[in-house]
């Protein structure tokens, strides 16, 4: 159960798919994902209240509303609308994004 905590609270970086691909292309294969960085729950912590880091919860609306965890400041988005959204994030910023 710890890990699948702890699994739920890591993040996944989109910095390359934001800035190398635009979020414009749908990922087609896991290949494709090994590339984006990931960052610690420790990482994470000291970049909170950062302006320049948007963090971005895109667990699916049933494991979100039965969770009793969120990260402060962070934003629920919709995992499998990211092209209705991600328009609203500045491409020079880091984007976080975090799952189960």
């Amino acid at each position: 159960m710890r890990n699948y905590r702890t699994l739920a609270i890591h993040v996944c970086i989109l910095l390359t798919l934001v800035f190398t691909i635009g979020c414009h292309h749908r990922i087609k294969s896991t290949k494709q994902v090994e590339h984006i960085p990931r960052i610690t729950k420790e990482e994470l912590k000291q970049k909170l209240g950062d302006p320049a880091v948007s963090i971005i919860d895109v667990r699916y609306s049933t494991n979100w509303k039965k969770s009793d965890r969120l990260i402060t400041g962070a934003v629920r988005e919709e995992p499998m609308e990211v092209g209705a959204w991600i328009h609203k994030y500045p491409k020079d910023q880091m984007i976080v994004l975090y799952c189960d």
